[in-house]
């Protein structure tokens, strides 16, 4: 808490973000996270506008998060053209044709390969591959566990971030349908509250 004071003390008032409100974003979140008795983003001065702590303790309004959302949002790059080209190479209508491009080696494989340059081409043969196994066992059609999904389908997106260097993505949600999302929808990010529990597939109605 001292570290989250001496932060804000030291701020210059030409440097914080005024709304077109006129509400000051530092200030705000200066004033909540000293209300906070647990650890929140507001005491490392990052706001989430879909937080819905914000909204519903009346730091911001509606507008305000939204203006915060929308100012200076960054585009996402778009995509290298022979990539792009290389997914819709897997469009078939059919596992056996799917199968039969999973099997054309590529000119990046084996001694070629290029972990900087051919990373996501790798990565997206892979991610197929798993997919296409899942689809012909028929488990796609199933009611699953969030565990289920964590291993065997969110994991795929997850190594897609194996090439960042100081990025570790781990997971260690409770196990639970994905129907319980519904039930989750308002849970907050904790900070004058503790995080509420998550409803688990017991709970499903």
């Amino acid at each position: 808490m001292l570290e989250f004071e001496r932060t804000f003390q030291g701020m210059r008032k030409e440097k914080k973000w005024f709304l077109e409100s006129g509400k000051c974003v530092e200030d705000e979140l200066y004033t909540f996270g000293k209300q906070c008795r647990f650890e929140h983003l507001a005491h490392s001065f990052v706001i989430d506008p879909d937080d819905e702590t914000y909204y519903q303790n009346k730091l911001f309004t509606s507008e305000e998060l939204e203006e915060i959302r929308e100012t200076e949002s960054k585009d996402l790059p778009k995509m290298p053209i022979e990539l792009l080209k290389y997914i819709s190479s897997f469009r078939t209508k059919t596992t056996e044709k799917l199968r039969i491009m999973l099997d054309k080696r590529q000119n990046w494989e084996g001694k070629n390969f290029d972990k900087t340059k051919h990373f996501d081409f790798d990565w997206i043969k892979h991610s197929v591959h798993s997919l296409l196994l899942e689809f012909e066992s028929g488990t796609l059609k199933q009611n699953h566990l969030e565990t289920w999904y964590n291993i065997h389908i969110w994991s795929l997106i997850d190594k897609s971030f194996n090439e960042l260097i100081g990025v570790d993505v781990a997971r260690g949600e409770s196990c639970s349908l994905a129907s319980a999302k519904r039930k989750n929808k308002h849970r907050v990010i904790q900070g004058l509250v503790s995080t509420t529990r998550k409803h688990s597939e017991e709970e499903v109605i």
